[in-house]
């Protein structure tokens, strides 16, 4: 009883503005758990096929990442290999300089010392007493070159030191080129058994059906996702008018998403560099519903041709699998405009994460009932679908 009282103390005793914070994260957190729950009820109707696709994209997924880790470590490593084969080549030059130097400078001394003052000094009004010793001059030789020595040891020991770290980079770079052998090997098989369980779909008149089924079900699981998150905006909303009219003054919430996108209507990037290989409205399968957005192949599919960029400022409200949508993000604009990111291999931002237009938050890749590295891009304006190519340039 004691500890209720210090509790409700201590609360009375916070600032409004803390406890303001407090309670938007408690809502956040709850927002969280809500779509969570929305998705794995959604999940428990799908059934036996919809679990298989689950389970063999979770094992594509492990196989490519960790190939990615190795194709990245192998990247590094070249990169290395790179810097210290013109940091040889500039060594070597240096040390040919300096040896070529030297050799010439001794070269002309020795000539030099081993003749008698000929016409020439004469005729130039040089004096014959004038003319210094040959020791002498040899003598000063060894002085004048003693940097250039030193230089030169330094240089040979810091060419022997560099050789010795390539060669083990090489033997690094070696084991790599093994690894990745290794886990493309892997990441093609894991894709293979994928594939042929669409295969088997696409032959089999009643796996196809159950597959129209679960995919009818997961779009309206979509709706429901969004139209929750599109009343989930509203209320946040509601409630700081709400705050503002009775005189509070709440402090700005981590994802509040600044800047108008419909201002920039026509002219926003698309999320990725490729080819629109199915567009807005167009049926991938005669029984299948209608594209709400489009179908995006890469035009790269090196690690960096697969990143998926945000076409604008937002806050991710979902990431996570999606039944046929496999690892999908749904990332809240301004001026009530979402937008949808499907069928990718990995995802770099959280639910609740702010991203500012332009950053990776996701690569595109092979999840859920595609066969190929593809990206879904859909976009949703005040809950309602729109085709993307009138929203992006080009």
């Amino acid at each position: 009883m004691r500890s209720l009282v210090l509790l409700l103390l201590l609360c009375l005793c916070m600032p409004a503005q803390a406890r303001d914070v407090q309670s938007e994260l408690a809502q956040l957190k709850k927002e969280r758990q809500q779509l969570a729950l929305e998705r794995q009820a959604m999940e428990s109707r799908l059934g036996d096929l919809n679990r298989q696709l689950r389970q063999l994209d979770r094992q594509w997924v492990k196989a490519r990442q960790a190939l990615q880790k190795v194709e990245e470590a192998k990247a590094r490593v070249d990169r290395s290999v790179k810097a210290l084969r013109q940091r040889m080549a500039k060594l070597k030059k240096h040390v040919a300089l300096l040896q070529q130097r030297m050799q010439q400078e001794a070269a002309l001394v020795w000539q030099r010392a081993g003749r008698e003052p000929g016409w020439l000094d004469v005729l130039a009004g040089i004096p014959v007493t004038e003319i210094p010793h040959r020791r002498y001059m040899l003598g000063s030789l060894m002085q004048r070159q003693e940097a250039d020595r030193q230089a030169l040891q330094q240089s040979v020991q810091a060419l022997m030191l560099v050789e010795q770290e390539l060669q083990q980079q090489q033997q690094a770079l070696a084991g790599l080129k093994k690894e990745k052998a290794k886990a493309e090997t892997v990441a093609k098989a894991k894709l293979k058994a994928k594939r042929r369980l669409t295969q088997a779909v696409r032959k089999d008149v009643r796996l196809k059906k159950a597959r129209d089924a679960t995919l009818a079900l997961q779009q309206k699981g979509l709706q429901r996702l969004l139209a929750r998150i599109a009343a989930q905006a509203a209320a946040r909303k509601a409630a700081r008018r709400a705050a503002k009219k009775s005189g509070r003054q709440l402090p700005a919430p981590s994802y509040t998403i600044k800047g108008h996108i419909r201002r920039h209507k026509g002219r926003l990037p698309w999320p990725i560099r490729g080819r629109l290989v199915a567009h807005y409205g167009a049926r991938l399968d005669r029984n299948r519903p209608k594209l709400r957005g489009v179908l995006i192949a890469p035009a790269s599919l090196r690690s960096k041709g697969r990143q998926v960029h945000a076409i604008a400022d937002g806050v991710v409200r979902y990431a996570d699998w999606f039944g046929g949508f496999g690892l999908m993000m749904i990332v809240e604009h301004s001026d009530g405009v979402m937008s949808i990111y499907a069928h990718n291999d990995r995802l770099y931002k959280a639910t609740g994460d702010r991203v500012v237009a332009g950053d990776v938050i996701s690569d595109a890749g092979a999840t859920g009932w595609v066969e190929h590295t593809r990206l879904y891009f859909e976009m949703r304006d005040r809950g309602k679908t729109t085709n993307p190519e009138r929203w992006c340039r080009g």
